[in-house]
């Protein structure tokens, strides 16, 4: 068989996933080759062979920037492609990361791009079997599907970084009470859906503190952001990087989970591999692993989130201390 992994899209540069999902096949003398197109495969540009892998992520990189008119033409030359890659003996995976690639403005017409491409490869992964039930309006019956869950960041991230000097270094007093937003800030995080509960905390208690740390790309959230007290907000609108995610994990309380729609959090898993304890948002895999009262709390509404920022404070080193127990059971990465 062949010795060669193709994954698509390339996203190494910018996500830990990808290159902690394959740590081990390098061990193995599997060659690794990240493409952003099929094209140099489908034309032996880049060499493919019998028993060859090729394992599809996220799919919204087909049409990111696209003419929604462009869609059908797009999706069928990608089946295309994997039709005639697959023939020629190229075994297909993919893990489904979303269950329609966020902010889409048709999701009916990925719906049967989706259907159909399950039906195209040869094993379909999703992280959780909870998982399931959230992808069954365009997964066929007969797709064979395998579970591999997502893996814990602890040999990615710096760890070193005591609370009070993580506290110090973004201006923050050791008793306020912090919650932190991680990671880009796009639309289908849906923050301006819980902004007004977290005013509403907010005049209530002084010391509550927001820390959104990453790139805010949805601009009615920007202003929304921008309308909560200065002193109680510190936004860091930027791509934040690696080494520097240990300063704004280690000076929260919590870490805020917020999704409009969603299956896999790497937040979640950012959050847990630091110890920190989670307000998160009731949907897709997120129930698997907060424990309410154990390592966060569970929230499905706006209201339900204000009371939890006015009222869930009482202990979060009680919490915190579950949490960094609980780090040792998360799952790991493929062997």
């Amino acid at each position: 068989s062949g010795r060669k992994l193709f994954f698509f899209p390339d996203y190494m540069h910018g996500n830990p996933y990808q290159t902690m999902l394959y740590q081990q096949l390098k061990h193995r003398g599997v060659e690794l080759v990240g493409v952003d197109s099929l094209k140099p495969l489908r034309s032996q540009e880049i060499q493919v062979e019998i028993g060859d892998v090729l394992h599809i992520h996220w799919i919204n990189i087909l049409t990111k920037g696209v003419e929604e008119e462009h869609f059908d033409h797009i999706f069928e030359t990608f089946l295309d492609d994997l039709t005639y890659l697959k023939d020629k003996g190229l075994r297909l995976l993919w893990t489904v990361h979303n269950r329609y690639s966020h902010d889409l403005p048709n999701i009916a017409r990925e719906h049967d791009f989706r259907s159909k491409m399950s039906g195209l490869v040869n094993k379909l992964i999703v992280h959780h079997p909870i998982l399931l039930s959230e992808i069954s309006d365009w997964l066929p019956a007969n797709v064979p599907v395998a579970f591999l869950e997502h893996g814990s960041y602890q040999s990615w991230f710096e760890n070193s970084l005591p609370r009070h000097e993580a506290r110090e270094s973004l201006g923050l007093e050791p008793t306020d009470k912090v919650v932190t937003i991680i990671g880009q800030v796009r639309p289908y995080k849906d923050l301006p859906s819980v902004i007004p509960a977290i005013a509403e905390a907010m005049s209530g208690d002084a010391r509550l503190k927001l820390v959104v740390a990453g790139k805010v790309s949805c601009p009615t959230t920007l202003r929304m952001l921008q309308d909560l007290p200065g002193e109680q907000l510190i936004l860091e609108n930027r791509f934040i990087e690696d080494s520097s995610v240990q300063n704004y994990m280690n000076a929260s309380d919590f870490v805020l989970l917020c999704y409009r729609d969603i299956l896999t959090s790497g937040a979640l898993f950012q959050s847990l591999t630091f110890g920190i304890p989670l307000f998160a948002i009731d949907k897709g895999s997120i129930p698997a692993y907060v424990i309410p009262g154990v390592n966060g709390y569970l929230y499905q509404s706006s209201t339900e989130l204000m009371k939890l920022l006015q009222h869930a404070f009482f202990e979060p080193q009680h919490l915190r201390k579950q949490t960094e127990r609980l780090m040792v059971k998360l799952p790991s990465w493929p062997k």
